[in-house]
């Protein structure tokens, strides 16, 4: 345990040497010290990334990478005065929170090392020794992201890492959940209250749902992917608003990218990711090439190593799949360089809702298969996958506030990213070989975790639109003037 604990402290160093760059360390102590890991964590992913494709496997060149960066950052700061002594009680914050969590987590469960989870584990220690070779299948067929955890508690001599992963998961959670809040919110206190209250009621859930409370102890990527995935959106709709954002827009693009890397289904809702995020406005070419860097070149390196090695063999993620994902998650990009083009730009996340559940609708009608895996899916949901009364309490309430709800900003990317990622996950199970089965360990009904954090934050701003008129929460998805 004192290992983990180690190993997360060097991946928190990583994270906060980049935050450190900014004005978030600064303007926003308390975010900085919950986002350092995740941030730390994506550093150490892209570095371990990087390595992989050119060839050299090694699993320790990626910390190595990562904290040379973080060096450079905070000898920068430091030089530009960005950084005093005093700021590094972030750091320390960061450190004796993970700390805690860790423990707690330790005490409360026990990792549950189902025969997926011992794979992981031995596909990740793997990476680096003289067995490891890029065309092996196990590249494709597990998460990138967790497998780069195992392969780097080698290096601190740990027989898997058990607790890290979703403690990664819970902070960024945590992090989308304080950007949202003070989006929504016109005072500190209130700002306060509506980040308490959001934790307070994922928390009652997540202790008294099967399916939310087993994340803290079960070997996969479900956690990650519903905290970056949270992440990602908070940030992108942070930076969609202010154009003098206290978030670089990199480190956006740096989690948004991490997306592709935590499982197989990632490039797509990485996608959404980018759709949203350049749906808010027009960017510069040096914008768009800051962003594109980290959400749309490395992760396609990666990709396309892939394809082009025979990794990616299965029917989800083929080569032919491959490619149709980078095309997709790139045209944002492209719409957005020429002027022309750029007003499409606003109607994406609505077009993209619509063109998924076209797509879904000629599944449904051409395959039988895509019906009995949507209704399985949808039993899951509400009775067989062990999700107690979440999905009773939240689908209800997120239906009714969407149709008869005010009108919020950024409506439109909402509706995106959180039904079109419901929309993916009913795709997902049209397109596979076997529909989706009855019960929890189902794959659509674990995704469905992905998106069960921002039912909650769009619940949260929903209501608080309620009670307020105040322009923050007003409708209007973006001012017409962004697109001149």
């Amino acid at each position: 345990m004192i290992r983990e604990i180690i190993f997360a402290c060097v991946l928190s160093f990583g994270g906060f040497g980049v935050v450190s760059l900014g004005d978030l360390l600064k303007k926003d102590p308390f975010l900085s010290s919950v986002l350092v890991l995740p941030i730390g964590v994506s550093i150490y992913t892209f570095g371990s990334v990087l390595t992989y494709a050119v060839g050299i496997n090694r699993s320790d060149i990626g910390l190595y990478l990562m904290v040379a960066i973080a060096l450079l950052g905070l000898c920068k700061a430091t030089n530009e005065q960005k950084v005093g002594l005093s700021d590094f009680r972030v750091f320390l914050y960061s450190v004796c929170l993970i700390t805690v969590l860790m423990l707690l987590v330790r005490f409360l469960v026990a990792p549950m090392l189902t025969f997926d989870s011992y794979q992981i584990v031995v596909i990740g220690q793997a990476f680096g020794s003289s067995i490891f070779t890029f065309d092996s299948r196990g590249l494709a067929s597990f998460p990138f992201m967790i497998t780069n955890f195992q392969a780097g508690g080698e290096i601190f001599g740990l027989d898997y890492v058990a607790y890290l992963p979703v403690i990664t998961g819970l902070l960024a959670i945590i992090g989308a959940t304080k950007v949202i809040s003070g989006q929504i919110s016109s005072s500190k206190r209130q700002e306060s209250l509506c980040l308490f209250v959001t934790l307070i009621v994922m928390s009652v859930f997540g202790a008294t749902t099967y399916m939310l409370r087993s994340q803290l102890g079960y070997l996969n990527s479900h956690m990650l992917m519903a905290g970056y995935y949270s992440l990602g959106f908070a940030l992108c709709l942070d930076i969609g608003r202010r154009r003098k954002s206290g978030i670089p827009q990199s480190l956006c693009a740096l989690i948004i990218g991490s997306v592709a890397f935590i499982r197989l289904e990632g490039l797509l809702l990485m996608s959404l990711l980018i759709i949203a995020l350049m749906s808010f406005r027009a960017y510069s070419k040096k914008e768009i090439l800051h962003i594109g860097i980290f959400a749309l070149l490395i992760p396609g390196l990666w990709y396309l190593r892939l394809a082009i090695a025979g990794a990616s063999g299965n029917t989800i993620i083929s080569p032919r799949n491959t490619v149709v994902m980078l095309l997709i998650a790139a045209s944002p990009f492209v719409i957005n360089i020429w002027p022309v083009s750029r007003r499409i730009s606003k109607w994406m996340p609505s077009l993209v809702v619509v063109g998924l559940a076209g797509i879904l609708s000629l599944y449904l009608l051409a395959q039988e298969k895509a019906v009995e895996s949507c209704l399985v899916f949808l039993s899951n949901t509400i009775a067989t996958g062990h999700w107690g009364a979440f999905w009773w309490t939240f689908g209800p309430i997120v239906i009714l506030l969407t149709i008869l709800g005010p009108r919020v900003r950024s409506e439109g990317v909402w509706l995106a990213v959180l039904g079109g990622g419901l929309l993916l996950i009913l795709l997902l199970g049209a397109i596979r070989t076997d529909p989706y089965r009855t019960g929890w360990g189902d794959s659509g009904n674990r995704m469905l975790i992905h998106l069960a954090p921002l039912a909650v934050m769009y619940t949260l701003v929903k209501v608080q639109a309620c009670f307020t008129r105040d322009d923050r929460v007003s409708q209007d998805l973006v001012k017409e003037d962004n697109y001149e």
